[in-house]
């Protein structure tokens, strides 16, 4: 390893501002390791600088939720020969559940120092339509859910506000989605459903929320890529 570079979601989560990139700097800092700590907004800009972080060979540690994780996993899985694949995460979104999964630290300053001095372990990734995931993918209802929760926070209503305001137009109108699904060479299964959820790991229904099972390792696809969680065991 050469260097750290840290994304970090510009928009994640509740309550952080533009600070929390000058007080990452310091943790690392103080940690005898400096960052380069950059800030980015959701989108393709994560998954560029990634895969240029990773091509110095440098730590790469992604601060937000789970949607900026897997943005810059997706840039490094499979490059399991670049130093630089090396993930590190920082919990800076509203659910997290990569980080609870892992048994990461929640607060920043915890994750931080695990970053540069957890344990290195191997996780599974899935794919589906090309596109690489960490936890779950999902296709028909949720992704029309999260669609209109952003439009009506687009509008100016708190997040769980336009979430439910979300569910209700989506409950009213649902599209279902026609899916083909080949598993292991098998004949294909041609279906329409409301929607389609594809998990990479034992996942358990707890009240209205998804919450995967301890240990993500193991899931059953074939493709890994390398991060510094510091997961006990």
């Amino acid at each position: 390893m050469t260097g750290v570079t840290c994304i970090l979601n510009a928009a994640a989560g509740p309550g952080h501002g533009p600070e929390v990139g000058e007080q990452v700097a310091r943790w690392f800092a103080e940690a005898g390791t400096p960052a380069h700590v950059v800030m980015v907004q959701a989108g393709a800009g994560m998954a560029a600088q990634a895969r240029q972080a990773a091509a110095r060979g440098h730590l790469v540690v992604a601060g937000g939720g789970d949607g900026t994780v897997n943005a810059v996993a997706s840039a490094l899985a499979g490059t399991g020969k670049v130093a630089g694949s090396v993930l590190g995460v920082l919990p800076l979104g509203t659910c997290n559940h990569f980080a609870r999964d892992l048994g990461l630290p929640l607060d920043l300053a915890g994750a931080v120092r695990t970053a540069l001095t957890g344990r290195v372990r191997v996780v599974d990734v899935g794919e589906v339509n090309g596109q690489v995931f960490l936890n779950n993918s999902s296709l028909g209802l949720y992704p029309q859910l999260v669609r209109g929760r952003m439009a009506e926070q687009r509008q100016g209503h708190r997040k769980w506000v336009a979430m439910a305001m979300a569910a209700a137009s989506c409950l009213r109108h649902p599209l279902p989605v026609r899916v083909r699904l080949q598993v292991d060479g098998a004949e294909a299964l041609v279906r329409r459903t409301p929607l389609l959820f594809v998990g990479n790991n034992r996942y358990d229904m707890t009240g209205c929320t998804w919450a995967g099972a301890p240990g993500s390792t193991a899931g059953s696809f074939g493709c890994a890529w390398r991060m510094t969680p510091g997961m006990p065991g």
